[in-house]
């Protein structure tokens, strides 16, 4: 079983574990388990620090024909939600009827052949991000152990627009969007790992052409 809080229980007893959590409409909040999805309502009305929530809380099943691989590929955006399945990317929208995310087609169905590259043994890795009305997930791809590639999903158009690769030694472990420069842009982090491995901070979605990354750029500790 997963502990949610100290009064509730999430698919007691059904071998599965929460990858990630996400507040979702008014008091409610998505639970994302490797196996299935739930959705969690609380009671607000009697709540006090430290007490149980209110008796009018509840926890519904909204499918278990699809989970969440990884607990960073959870990504809001606006009034979407997207993650990571075994099936692909997901998106779910409010006006979405949540029971049927386990019977529809993923939104990755137009580049499932990408999916083929996926090294799901690190697909727990993968991470994503918001920005510029854009969608992107980072995916470990070609047996990579780390993410090495991105896929780009179009909010606007609704549409797959883009998968970006990178040079060998260049890897998405992480997002960061904060201010740069009098704007808000959105960064790649690398992690160092050691003096043959080498990481950094960087600027992403800054030239038409794409991305620019050579042997210079990269920075030994």
């Amino acid at each position: 079983s997963s502990d949610v809080c100290s009064s509730d229980l999430i698919n007691q007893g059904g071998n599965d574990t929460i990858v990630g959590v996400l507040p979702w409409i008014e008091d409610q909040f998505l639970v994302f388990m490797k196996k299935s999805i739930y959705v969690a309502f609380v009671d607000t009305s009697n709540y006090a620090t430290g007490s149980s929530p209110g008796i009018n809380s509840s926890i519904t099943v909204v499918t278990t024909e699809v989970g969440c691989l990884a607990r960073k590929s959870i990504a809001s955006a606006g009034q979407f939600v997207f993650f990571l399945s075994g099936k692909g990317v997901h998106m779910i929208t409010p006006q979405l009827d949540l029971k049927l995310v386990g019977n529809t087609l993923p939104l990755s169905e137009p580049i499932d052949d990408f999916f083929d590259s996926v090294n799901y043994a690190a697909a727990s890795k993968s991470v994503s991000s918001y920005y510029d009305n854009r969608f992107f997930m980072a995916l470990p791809i070609n047996g990579a152990s780390r993410p090495n590639a991105i896929i780009v999903y179009n909010t606007l158009n609704q549409q797959w627009e883009g998968i970006d690769t990178y040079p060998t030694g260049l890897y998405i472990d992480d997002y960061a969007i904060c201010q740069y420069s009098q704007k808000r842009r959105q960064f790649i982090l690398t992690r160092f790992s050691g003096t043959t491995s080498y990481g950094g901070i960087f600027l992403t979605e800054e030239y038409t052409g794409g991305d620019q990354f050579t042997s210079q750029d990269r920075k030994s500790t």
